[in-house]
C-alpha cells in the first residue's frame, strides 16, 4: 500500500473502493513543529484523506488521498485556509506511469491532433494530453508495454524538438534557500531599526522627572521610539499577521500568533498610554514598551534565520545521496559475441531498466547496475562509506554516486534516478525528520494546550500584579512616591510588562526543533556508514535493549559456504563418487539455501556444466533438508571417469573402509536395480531429516559426521533410494571481526544468543570461536520465533539479526530487526535497521548511534521544557521581590538563545564518532 511505502500510518476508512494517489506539496509559513502538527490534524479531518505526513525541516507534506472523493486542488486549498502557502510539487498516481514533455515547435492545433493520434498508436500508451498554449504534453502509459525512450523517440521522429520535464520533488524539498534569504532580509531590516532603538534607550536612561516633553504627554524618547517602532510593526504585519489571522479564524495556534500578540499588545499599550497621558497629565510622558516590537522582531528573525541555516545543514546528509547532476550517459549496443556495435550519448532521463551503458575511467556511475563486461576498481566511499576502492568484476553490483577508477565497465542498468540505492537512502534520511519517537507524544500533547496555557498564564500574571499593585504598590515599586508617580500608571505598566514578558519568553520552536534536527543528523551519520535506520522502532527500544539474538549463517559467518569433503560410505561399484556429486548437485540446485548453493556450484564446477539433471517432486524443510526425484544424469556421467576424479580431486575425496551392514548391502542391491531405471529418490539433510524419512544411520556414519561437526563444519548425509551412501562436509568462513563485535556487545551488557538450524556440535564449535556462551541449535524458523517470543514474555528487549528474507518473520517480531549484508539492503521490509556492508562491527555502531540519538533528543526536550517552565516563572516576576525582572525583549532574547542552543546540540551529532570496540 502506498502509505506503507512512505512510512505513514493510514487513517481508518470505511471506504470499500479506494483509488489512492500521493500528493507532494511545498508548504511555507511553518515556524515550529506545532504548525506541522496542526496541518496534519486538520487534514486528517477531511473526508477522503488516507494519510498525512508533514516535514518541518524541508517545509513539505505528503498526502495520500482517495481521488474518488477529493481533488489535489482541494487539499492545497485546505492548507492555505489554515494560513500557510502551499504549492503542488508532484502528484503520483499509484496505478499509472506518466511523463511530461515540452514540445517546442508546435505550430497549430492540427499538429496536436496528428501528434496525439501517433502517440496513441504506441502499444501501452493510455492517455495523451497536449496543451497548445504551454507547449506541454502529458502522456500516461503502462510501463510493462511502453517506455519513456520509445515515446520521446516517436515524438522526435515526427519532427518535433522535445525536452523531458522532471518533477524531482525531493530535490526541491531539500533546498532551504528561500527561507534563509527571507529571514536574513527580515533580520537585516529589523536590526537597522533596532540599533537606533538601543541608542535611544541608552541616551535617555534617565529619571522621568527630567523628561524632554515635545508634545503634551509625548516625550522626545517616546517620540523617537514610536518613529522607529512603527515601520517594524508594519514589517511584522507582512511576515506574521496573515498566519496569525488564519490561526485565529480556524481556532488554531502557532508561534506567529504568540509574536503577533506580544508586539501588538506592546505597541497598542504604548500608544494608548501616551494618549491617556496627553489627556490626563500632559506635563509627563509614561513609560512605554515601544522598544520591544523592533527588538523582539530582530530576535525572532535572527532565530528563524539560524533555524533555516540549521535545517539546511541538517538536510546536507540527504542531499549528498541525490542523483548526480550529469545529464548524459553512454548507451551501448552489444552484438551476439558481446562486442560493442554502437555507442550513443543519451539523456539520463531517457534511460530505463535493462539498458546497457559504458562507464569510462575517472567518471561517476550514474545508475545502479550489474557489471556484464570489464574489470575495474570503484570508489564507493560516498554510498557505502568504504574508504578502500572495491574491485568489480563480471556479475558484481555497482551503485550510483560511486566512481570508476581504472578501466571501462559495461553495466546493465537495474535502477536509475530516484530508484537507485543512493536515492532510497536519501529518502530514508528525508523521511527521518517525520519519525515520531515516543517522547514526542509528550510534545504533541503539549502542542494541543501550549498556547492556551501561555495566554492564560499571561492573563493570570496581569490580573495578579494589578491586584497586588492596588493592594500595596510598594511591592511593585519599592521607592514609590505619590508626589511624582501615579499608582495607576505604575501598577498597569508593571502588570502589562510581566504579562507581555510571559508571552515573549514562551518559545515553542525549541520544543519543535528538539527532535527532527537530531533525527535527520543522526540518520545521516548512520547512512554515511552503511547503516539504514528505517523507522521509529529502534529509536524507541534501543535504550532498554537487553538481548541480541543472531543467526549463525550469514551473520556470524560470511554466508558463503565451501565444500570441504565428499565422503562415500559404499563401494565404488555400488555408486561412483561422480554419481554421488551429480545427484547431490542436481537435487540442491532447486534450493536457495547457502549450503545448497555451495553444493550445486561445486558439482557444476566439477562437471563443467550449467545443468546437472532433471528434478521433480522437490520438497524442502527449513533447518532439516530436502528430498526429490532426480533423473537424466547418465549423459553427465558418461564423460567422467574415476581416474579423472582421483587425479584432479585427490584431496577432495575420502575413501571409506567402513564395513556395510547386511541391511545396507540389501539396500545397495536395491540401488543397483533402480539404477537401470535411471531414476533416483534423493534425500539430503541432517540426522533428524533422515529419521523422518526412515533412513538407517549406523554408528560408523554418525562418528564420521561428529568428526566434521566438531571442526565447526556442517555434515550433510546423502541418501539415494532409502540408503545413506555418502556425506558432504560444508564449511562457512567466520567473519574476520565477528569476535570483536561479540566482545563489544558483551561489554555493553547485552546477552548475545546464537540460533542456527545446524546441529549442536557444529554450532558449539562456531560459538566457541567467537565467544558466544548461549545458543540454540537444530532449530527451525518456527521454533526460533517461539524462542524469541518467549524471551519477550520474560521482559527482555530483543534485537534480532538476519541476512535474508527467510529471517523476515523473526526480524518483524523482534523489538529491533537488523538485516546485515550487501544483498539485504532495502529487500527485507521487516527490518528496522539494515547494515549494507558485510561488517558485523557496524551492528555495534548502529546500537550505540541509535542510543546516542535518543539521548540527544531527550536532552534537547528536557532543556526546552525546563527553560519554558523556568522562563515563564522568571518573566512573570516571581523574583521581583529580590529585584530581578525581565523586560519582554530580554525574555525573548533568552528564548531565542535556548532555541539556538538546542539547534547546536543537535548539529553537534555531525561530529559524533563511536569507537565500536
Amino acid at each position: 500500500m502506498a502509505s506503507n511505502l512512505l512510512g505513514l500510518s493510514p487513517k481508518e476508512s470505511d471506504a470499500v473502493s479506494v483509488k489512492a494517489s500521493c500528493l507532494s506539496l511545498y508548504i511555507s509559513g511553518m515556524t515550529c513543529a506545532f504548525c506541522a502538527r496542526t496541518i496534519e490534524r486538520e487534514l486528517q479531518k477531511q473526508e477522503g484523506i488516507i494519510a498525512v505526513s508533514v516535514a518541518l525541516l524541508s517545509s513539505t507534506g505528503n498526502v495520500i488521498y482517495d481521488t474518488n472523493r477529493l481533488k489535489a486542488i482541494q487539499v492545497q486549498s485546505r492548507i492555505q485556509q489554515l494560513g500557510f502557502t502551499a504549492s503542488i510539487l508532484s502528484e503520483d498516481d499509484q496505478n499509472k506511469s506518466r511523463i511530461e514533455v515540452m514540445i517546442e515547435n508546435l505550430t497549430s492545433t492540427t499538429c496536436i491532433a496528428d501528434l496525439k493520434s501517433s502517440l496513441q498508436r504506441i502499444q501501452g500508451v493510455q492517455t495523451v494530453t497536449i496543451v497548445y498554449q504551454t507547449k506541454r504534453a502529458i502522456i500516461k502509459f503502462d510501463p510493462n508495454l511502453a517506455n519513456i525512450h520509445q515515446i520521446v523517440k516517436k515524438i522526435q521522429n515526427l519532427g518535433y524538438k522535445t525536452n523531458l520535464i522532471t518533477h524531482d520533488s525531493m530535490q526541491n524539498n531539500l533546498q532551504c534557500g528561500k527561507d534563509i534569504l527571507r529571514w536574513k532580509t527580515v533580520f537585516i531590516t529589523s536590526i537597522i531599526f533596532s540599533i537606533p532603538v538601543v541608542v535611544v534607550l541608552i541616551a535617555f536612561n534617565q529619571n522621568r522627572r527630567k523628561q524632554i516633553i515635545i508634545f503634551p504627554g509625548v516625550s522626545l524618547k517616546n517620540l523617537l521610539l514610536l518613529v522607529l517602532c512603527t515601520p517594524i510593526q508594519v514589517l511584522g504585519s507582512l511576515q506574521i499577521y496573515p498566519a496569525s489571522y488564519h490561526a485565529i479564524k480556524y481556532r488554531t495556534a502557532n508561534m506567529d500568533l504568540l509574536v503577533f500578540i506580544t508586539i501588538t499588545i506592546a505597541y497598542l499599550y504604548s500608544v494608548i498610554a501616551m494618549i491617556v497621558s496627553a489627556i490626563a497629565n500632559p506635563q509627563t510622558s509614561p513609560d512605554t514598551f515601544l522598544e520591544n516590537p523592533p527588538l523582539i522582531m530582530t530576535l525572532v528573525s535572527l532565530g528563524r534565520w539560524i533555524e533555516s541555516l540549521a535545517k539546511n545543514k541538517a538536510l546536507e546528509s540527504a542531499r549528498r545521496f541525490l542523483p548526480s547532476t550529469s545529464t548524459e550517459a553512454l548507451l551501448v549496443v552489444l552484438g551476439a559475441n558481446g562486442q560493442i556495435e554502437k555507442e550513443e550519448m543519451i539523456p539520463t532521463d531517457l534511460m530505463q531498466r535493462g539498458d546497457t551503458i559504458k562507464i569510462l575511467p575517472a567518471t561517476r556511475v550514474l545508475v545502479d547496475g550489474v557489471v556484464i563486461a570489464g574489470s575495474s576498481t570503484v570508489d564507493e566511499s560516498v554510498i557505502l562509506g568504504e574508504t578502500t576502492p572495491v574491485q568489480k568484476q563480471i556479475g558484481d553490483k555497482v551503485f550510483s554516486l560511486s566512481i570508476n577508477q581504472q578501466n571501462p565497465l559495461i553495466i546493465r542498468v537495474e535502477g536509475m534516478g530516484m530508484n537507485t540505492l543512493a536515492s532510497q537512502i536519501a529518502r530514508l534520511i528525508y523521511k527521518g525528520q517525520s519519525l515520531k519517537v515516543p517522547i514526542q507524544l509528550l510534545t504533541h500533547s503539549m502542542a494541543n494546550y501550549f498556547f492556551c496555557i501561555i495566554i492564560s498564564l499571561s492573563m493570570i500574571t496581569l490580573i495578579l500584579w494589578i491586584i497586588i499593585g492596588y493592594s500595596n504598590v510598594q511591592l511593585i515599586d519599592f521607592q514609590f512616591n505619590p508626589k511624582f508617580y501615579n499608582i495607576h500608571e505604575v501598577t498597569l505598566e508593571f502588570a502589562f510588562r510581566t504579562a507581555i514578558a510571559v508571552l515573549a519568553v514562551a518559545y515553542p520552536c525549541s520544543l519543535g526543533l528538539a527532535t527532527p534536527i537530531a533525527l535527520i543528523i543522526g540518520i545521516g551519520i548512520a547512512s554515511r556508514n552503511g547503516i539504514l535506520i528505517k523507522g521509529e522502532k529502534p529509536l524507541a527500544r534501543a535504550k532498554g535493549l537487553t538481548t541480541v539474538f543472531l543467526n549463525k549463517t550469514g551473520t556470524i559467518t560470511t554466508g558463503k559456504c565451501n565444500v570441504k569433503l565428499v565422503h562415500s560410505f559404499v563401494d565404488e561399484r555400488q555408486c561412483s563418487k561422480s554419481k554421488l556429486i551429480a545427484l547431490a548437485g542436481a537435487a540442491e540446485a532447486c534450493s536457495e539455501h547457502s549450503v545448497a548453493v555451495a553444493i550445486s556450484n561445486y558439482a557444476k564446477e566439477f562437471f563443467q556444466v550449467d545443468v546437472l539433471g532433471d528434478v521433480s517432486d522437490f520438497q524442502e524443510m527449513q533447518g532439516l533438508g530436502i528430498q526429490c526425484t532426480v533423473t537424466d544424469i547418465d549423459n553427465l556421467l558418461e564423460n567422467t571417469t574415476y581416474e579423472a576424479i582421483s587425479t584432479d580431486y585427490n584431496n577432495t575425496f575420502s575413501i571409506s573402509d567402513i564395513p556395510i551392514s547386511p541391511n545396507s548391502i540389501n539396500k545397495s542391491y536395491k540401488l543397483m536395480r533402480i539404477d537401470s531405471v535411471r531414476s533416483y529418490r534423493v534425500v539430503i539433510g541432517n540426522r533428524q531429516w533422515m529419521h523422518r524419512n526412515c533412513i538407517y544411520i549406523g554408528d560408523d556414519v554418525n562418528d564420521s559426521m561428529l568428526k566434521e561437526e566438531r571442526n565447526g563444519r556442517s555434515a550433510l548425509l546423502i541418501a539415494v533410494n532409502d540408503l545413506a551412501i555418502g556425506m558432504i562436509s560444508v564449511e562457512e568462513k567466520i567473519r574476520y571481526n565477528a569476535q570483536n563485535a561479540i566482545d563489544a556487545m558483551r561489554r555493553m551488557d547485552l546477552d548475545v544468543i546464537m540460533f542456527t538450524g545446524d546441529n549442536r556440535h557444529t554450532a558449539t564449535a562456531v560459538a566457541s570461536q567467537v565467544g558466544i556462551k548461549h545458543l540454540f541449535a537444530e532449530t527451525t524458523k518456527s521454533s526460533q520465533l517461539a524462542i524469541l517470543q518467549a524471551m519477550q514474555r520474560k521482559g527482555k528487549v530483543v534485537a534480532a539479526l538476519g541476512n535474508d528474507s527467510s529471517d523476515s518473520s523473526i526480524l518483524a517480531n523482534a523489538d529491533i530487526g537488523i538485516a546485515i549484508g550487501s544483498n539485504a539492503h532495502l529487500s527485507i521490509d521487516s527490518a528496522s535497521i539494515e547494515i549494507i556492508k558485510d561488517n558485523l562491527v557496524n551492528i555495534v555502531f548502529a546500537i550505540k548511534l541509535v542510543r546516542s540519538i535518543n539521548r540527544r533528543i531527550h536532552f534537547n526536550l528536557a532543556i526546552a521544557i525546563m527553560f519554558n517552565v523556568v522562563g515563564i516563572c522568571l518573566a512573570a516576576g516571581i523574583l521581583h521581590p529580590v529585584g530581578f525582572t525581565l523586560r519582554p525583549w530580554q525574555a525573548n532574547a533568552c528564548a531565542v538563545s535556548i532555541s539556538v542552543l538546542i539547534i547546536l546540540s543537535s548539529l553537534s551529532l555531525k561530529w559524533y564518532e563511536i569507537c565500536p570496540y
